[in-house]
């Protein structure tokens, strides 16, 4: 019981990131969401990108990327260790957090009513972005790769924006806690 109950916090301390749209100021809710894909379908020509134009999370021969359509791509990643699903501050609908061990995919509810990926996070260094960077990269070893980071970044994030998505590595101090791919819809 205590394993199960262990479990279900972990997925919802993962899917909180999720919900940060709640508390935003222009009202938050679903009306925020609306608001961020349709200034992301102005700036991407009149729809909303399906991934693939920022960078690429690859696992097992499968890619993923933000906006990616997940249930397109559920059936190739296998088995998730668990899913935890709540209703959707982003959007009308329901969000998914398939956790797979390693890494978390979070989804939300899209306007064209497909499951599209919000989040995706890296959270051990059994896995590694296309170009090769683990948790266990240091500032000097992702800048040398990735180049100067976004001027959004800090002393705790260092962030890269391609495409419609950014690529964001999280530290607490001098140790990489996480690597975090985010849709534009969502960030």
């Amino acid at each position: 019981m205590r394993k199960k109950f262990l479990m279900l916090a972990a997925a919802f301390a993962v899917s909180a990131s999720l919900f940060t749209a709640c508390g935003s100021s222009n009202g938050g809710g679903s009306n925020a969401s609306q608001n961020a894909t349709s200034q992301a379908a102005q700036n991407t020509g009149g729809e909303v990108k399906t991934g693939g134009d920022g960078y690429i999370f690859k696992v097992n021969g499968v890619s993923l990327s933000p906006d990616a359509d997940m249930d397109a791509l559920k059936e190739q990643l296998g088995k998730e260790k668990s899913v935890f699903e709540a209703p959707s501050c982003a959007g009308q609908g329901t969000a998914y957090t398939y956790d797979y061990g390693s890494y978390t995919v979070e989804t939300y509810p899209a306007e064209d009513k497909k499951n599209r990926i919000g989040y995706i996070t890296l959270k051990d260094d059994m896995v590694t972005t296309a170009e090769g960077i683990d948790l266990s990269a240091t500032k000097d070893q992702i800048k040398a790769k990735y180049g100067e980071p976004d001027s959004a970044s800090s002393d705790t994030t260092l962030i890269y924006k391609k495409g419609s998505m950014k690529l964001e590595f999280i530290f607490e101090g001098d140790s990489m806690k996480s690597i975090q791919y985010v849709s534009s819809v969502l960030a």
